[in-house]
């Protein structure tokens, strides 16, 4: 039904990823094994393996290329088991997101980077997550959509040390959700546009 209404792009990184165990999520993955081979779409966020958590996903839209990543800040205390190579991306990995983002920065036009972090139900950010998005920004990330609290927050742009600025959405909130408390009701849906300038290329 999603695809069906137009979403191309998925992410499956967040904190319910191993609520049924590493089986649950291997499940996951074949479908949407099945689901990227059936559409035209995109799922990031986990990963059989290393080699296949290294291999950014590209997307080209209207002759732009577009690189989209994905991490969560927790898994509600669940681990990958030790002999599992299933890889999943962690916020607290900053080697890895920088290493990945600036990787994306060179095959790519524009890097999304999709945040499952935050604390639930409030609309306050945490400087922690004030501190990573400005830090993902710097490293080169255009976009950054974030998830989790379950309530709308602010958005804004950063700026990097050369002047130029990305965006970040700290938490869009709830788009289907069965949560009925009065601050889980509002969400955004963001809407911005990705503009490559033909004669430059930025």
């Amino acid at each position: 039904a999603m695809v069906d209404v137009g979403f191309d792009i998925f992410t499956l990184a967040n904190n319910h990823m191993l609520d049924k165990t590493i089986y649950g999520l291997e499940s996951s993955l074949d479908y949407w094994d099945g689901m990227m081979q059936k559409y035209p779409i995109l799922a990031v966020g986990a990963y059989r393996n290393e080699e296949d958590q290294n291999r950014i996903r590209v997307q080209e839209v209207n002759g732009m290329k577009i690189a989209y990543l994905a991490y969560t800040e927790h898994l509600n205390g669940y681990s990958i088991p030790a002999d599992s190579p299933i890889r999943i991306g962690d916020t607290e990995d900053e080697v890895l997101i920088e290493r990945q983002i600036k990787e994306a920065k060179e095959i790519a036009d524009a890097v999304v980077v999709a945040a499952h972090w935050g604390t639930e139900d409030t609309h306050i950010v945490r400087d922690d997550v004030k501190e990573l998005a400005q830090k993902m920004i710097n490293w080169g990330a255009d976009v950054i959509l974030g998830s989790h609290p379950h309530t709308a927050q602010t958005m804004e742009y950063l700026e990097r040390e050369d002047g130029t600025m990305g965006f970040v959405y700290y938490s869009l909130g709830n788009f289907i959700s069965a949560q009925t408390d009065n601050f889980n009701m509002i969400g955004e849906m963001g809407t911005f546009d990705l503009v490559k300038d033909g004669e430059t290329g930025k």
